[in-house]
């Protein structure tokens, strides 16, 4: 956690405690989101990456835990960003 909250302070000049509720909880979010899908990337299996996620164990992260070996209710991927101090669905 310290690492990540340093790196933070390094590209934005504040730390995510610095931030309101709703952006903190998206920077440790898109954090965990984003250490998980490049940690399972760089471990490729030759299996699609779907079904790699499916089989991977339960990912501890910051502020998120991402586990899908009990299944998923989703079907869609939903993409947003953060702009402007709102949060934008964009697919």
């Amino acid at each position: 956690m310290r690492e990540f909250v340093r790196r933070y302070r390094l590209l934005t000049g504040e730390t995510p405690d610095e931030l309101g509720v709703s952006a903190q909880r998206l920077a440790y979010t898109g954090y965990d989101v984003a250490a998980f899908l490049v940690t399972q990337i760089e471990q490729a299996s030759g299996r699609p990456l779907w079904e790699q996620l499916r089989n991977t164990p339960r990912y501890e992260g910051l502020g998120t835990r991402i586990d899908f070996r009990g299944g998923n209710v989703n079907r869609t991927m939903f993409i947003h960003r953060y702009r402007n101090g709102t949060i934008e669905l964009i697919r």
